[in-house]
């Protein structure tokens, strides 16, 4: 067999043995839920995950929505000093190399009685370090980035968009550095911005609808069978989709709404 063909085998061997060596999977982010049905006066919990974080250690992302019809209420990134997102690493004010001057949480419920059009619904979360080994070599599960609880308050539909934190102010098509991995690659997930979600608020919202099928039914009642007890403000890494009224814990209100809306057919429609 001639030298050049040989050559040219070992070469392809090499690309196909080494290929799959390089491939870096995109980081996405994702929500849970992805649509809900409140009445005004009730909460719904939203929990932001990274999927695909290889080696993470930093993050923002920033959540908007109608507010006229949902108010944030609360917003927590998750903060754990063995394996959550931090701003003071080592917990020493007078260590800088790991602190940040950005607040870790904005929240802004903001309504221009004048213009809707000047309305800001917008909550920002920016984590710095994360600690552990929580994100090493996670190339498909989910990691808790943070959780923001809204309030229904008025009649109406909200979307509920899920963008990067920061952009660079004197440069708007540049972004400044939100996701970076352990090595100092930058890795911004490739699926913002966008619409993730839809949430709306009516009198006759079907708030038990907990896997957003359009039904209520046992498959909902096996979710708040599982739910039952558990106090989710402990353990936000594993959220309560059976939280229906979203005050934090599932309980006998919770069984009274999914009672109320046992049968209902028609949670599809969101238009109040």
């Amino acid at each position: 067999m001639p030298v050049f063909n040989l050559a040219m085998r070992f070469t392809v061997f090499l690309l196909v043995v080494m290929l799959p060596q390089t491939v870096c999977h995109a980081l996405d982010i994702s929500i849970d839920p992805l649509n809900a049905q409140r009445r005004v006066g009730n909460h719904v919990t939203v929990y932001i995950y990274a999927t695909n974080a290889i080696d993470l250690i930093s993050m923002g992302v920033k959540a908007s929505f109608n507010p006229r019809v949902l108010e944030a209420v609360e917003a927590h990134k998750y903060e754990d000093f063995d394996n959550g997102w931090v701003m003071d690493a080592d917990a020493d004010p007078d260590s800088t190399n790991d602190q940040f001057t950005l607040p870790a949480v904005e929240i802004v419920n903001y309504i221009d009685d004048n213009d809707p059009a000047n309305d800001i619904g917008e909550v920002i979360m920016i984590g710095g370090r994360l600690m552990g080994d929580q994100t090493a070599g996670l190339t498909a599960e989910k990691l808790l980035l943070g959780w923001i609880v809204f309030k229904a308050i008025g009649i109406g539909d909200s979307p509920l968009d899920i963008d990067l934190a920061r952009y660079h102010p004197d440069h708007p098509n540049q972004t400044f550095d939100n996701f970076v991995r352990l090595g100092g690659q930058v890795d911004e997930p490739l699926n913002v911005p966008n619409e993730f979600a839809s949430f709306c608020v009516k009198p006759d919202a079907c708030e038990a609808d907990s896997n957003g099928d359009g039904l209520v039914n046992l498959l909902d009642f096996g979710k708040l069978r599982a739910d039952y007890g558990k106090d989710c403000t402990s353990s936000p890494e594993a959220p309560c989709v059976a939280d229906f009224n979203g005050d934090g814990i599932v309980n006998l209100l919770d069984f009274g709404l999914l009672r109320r809306d046992y049968g209902r057919k028609d949670c599809l429609t969101c238009n109040p």
